[in-house]
């Protein structure tokens, strides 16, 4: 029993001479396991920007996820997705909208997206029942595939005008 554990305590502490060795560098052993678990929970993280009404995930894409009751739409109902959103600390450049993201929202007449966006989501902006226009650059977005009408981008309700602009 007291070579096991000798052996064990051993190479325990092997094992935490070498994190510690490697975070040296970086300010020691705690903020080397804590940039670890941050950057293992970073992918699955989804931040709200409160000022734009816009739920976001940060990861090799920054994808709209989602709206808030906040969403910030003109009065006559125009809205232009964001180019850029902001965790309160950072900001990030849109690329992305994702799956699902504006679902349901009804306050969306006329909507531009700019070119900054490279892909639209499945039923992105499915039953937007009051969108009735559609303002994006075909060559730089892409959409989702849409050949089956349930997972249709702007799906919905009503017909949408899609107005692509080919720069």
């Amino acid at each position: 029993m007291k070579k096991t554990f000798t052996k064990t305590t051993a190479l325990f502490m092997a094992i935490m001479m070498l994190l510690g060795s490697a975070a040296a560098g970086a300010g020691g052993f705690a903020q080397a396991l804590d940039t670890l678990s941050v950057r293992a929970s970073a992918a699955d993280t989804e931040y709200t920007d409160t000022a734009q009404g816009i739920k976001f995930k940060a990861d090799s894409a920054i994808v709209i996820t989602g709206y808030t009751d906040n969403l910030r739409v003109g009065a006559d109902g125009s809205y232009t997705i964001p180019t850029k959103v902001s965790n309160g600390t950072t900001e990030y450049n849109v690329t992305q909208i994702g799956s699902g993201a504006f679902n349901g929202c009804t306050k969306i007449k006329n909507l531009t997206i700019p070119e900054g966006i490279t892909y639209i989501g499945s039923s992105a902006f499915k039953s937007c029942t009051s969108l009735q226009t559609v303002n994006y650059n075909s060559n730089s977005c892409e959409l989702y595939d849409t050949t089956s009408e349930y997972y249709s981008v702007f799906n919905g309700d009503t017909a949408v005008e899609t107005r692509q602009s080919k720069q």
